[in-house]
């Protein structure tokens, strides 16, 4: 997550300030280390929390160019999307795991630990290979 933000505020040196001030969200990875779940990356978090994988094969394309395709939006919006239901479950799953997100939001904490929908991610691109 440091990495990312780095570069968002070296893509955007008239937002940097704001970039570099401190994170007040979830790191999913600091999490789920800390809860007992396996994984390093958002696929392996998908992987080992809610047993599917993300197709990541749009990851490395060429989000410079616009329009975006539906690809790659699709991609997005499911990189998104998984991100409720890994917290929702790190945090129903994990002792202590409520004490971790007390510097968060506490919007993003309460939304994620509402009962979620069990509507299909956008698109479907689910890959339980990925």
């Amino acid at each position: 997550l440091e990495g990312d933000m780095r570069r968002l505020a070296d893509s955007y040196p008239a937002a940097a300030h704001h970039l570099r001030l401190k994170w007040r969200g979830v790191d999913l990875v600091r999490l789920a280390s800390k809860v007992g779940c396996p994984g390093d990356s958002l696929g392996a978090l998908c992987r080992g929390v809610l047993g599917r994988g993300l197709d990541k094969s749009h990851q490395c394309s060429n989000w410079a160019r616009r329009p975006l395709s539906e690809d790659q939006l699709r991609y997005a919006a499911l990189d998104a999307w998984a991100l409720l239901p890994l917290l929702s479950v790190m945090l129903a799953n994990g002792e202590g795991a409520s004490g971790f997100a007390e510097g968060a939001e506490g919007g993003v904490v309460a939304l994620a630990s509402a009962q979620l929908p069990s509507a299909a991610p956008p698109g479907g691109a689910v890959d339980a290979a990925a």
